[in-house]
């Protein structure tokens, strides 16, 4: 890893660690009774000693943590960067809240609904490990990780059809 890209790794975690500390710091200032959380379970635990999560927050800290997200993570940049992607009609996906460092995240399924695939897309290759490569990751239960160029609509494609078919495969019964 070059010393460029290992500094700008290394400002993003931090980033996402001050973003921490500061949601984490509003928490303490909000003096919040154990009572008033909500059991909604959501999986950002902000406040360790009681458990608090983001929606635990004011509606305008929670916009403040909103828009510090989406300049960390470029959102502006990414709608503009990611392409259009075209999936198979019998396929169901499940569009995800963006969560392991992630900007776009879903599942895919066949009409075996049997086993999902992940596709999730790593802009700055935290999950991937190639700094500043826009990949998409796709895997499914007991396969190998698939890295896939960002503009590479078809091999996403088709990628994601191979792992369906292998963790989820169709039968079909010819009777003659």
């Amino acid at each position: 890893m070059t010393s460029n890209k290992a500094i700008k790794f290394a400002l993003i975690g931090s980033g996402v660690i001050l973003i921490f500390l500061l949601l984490r710091s509003l928490f303490k200032k909000q003096n919040r009774k154990e009572e008033s959380l909500s059991p909604s379970g959501n999986f950002l635990i902000l406040d360790l000693d009681t458990k608090r999560t983001i929606s635990d927050i004011e509606p305008k800290q929670r916009a403040l943590f909103g828009a510090m997200h989406d300049n960390l993570f470029e959102t502006e940049k990414w709608v503009k960067e990611i392409p259009t992607l075209s999936f198979n009609p019998d396929w169901d996906i499940q569009p995800l809240p963006s969560s392991k460092n992630t900007v776009v995240r879903f599942k895919v399924w066949n009409k075996a609904k049997k086993e999902a695939v992940d596709v999730l897309f790593d802009p700055y290759g935290i999950m991937t490990g190639k700094v500043n490569e826009a990949l998409w990751q796709v895997s499914a239960p007991g396969t190998k990780i698939f890295n896939i160029p960002m503009k590479d609509a078809a091999q996403l494609r088709a990628i994601i059809a191979a792992l369906l078919q292998e963790v989820s495969p169709i039968k079909t019964d010819h009777y003659e």
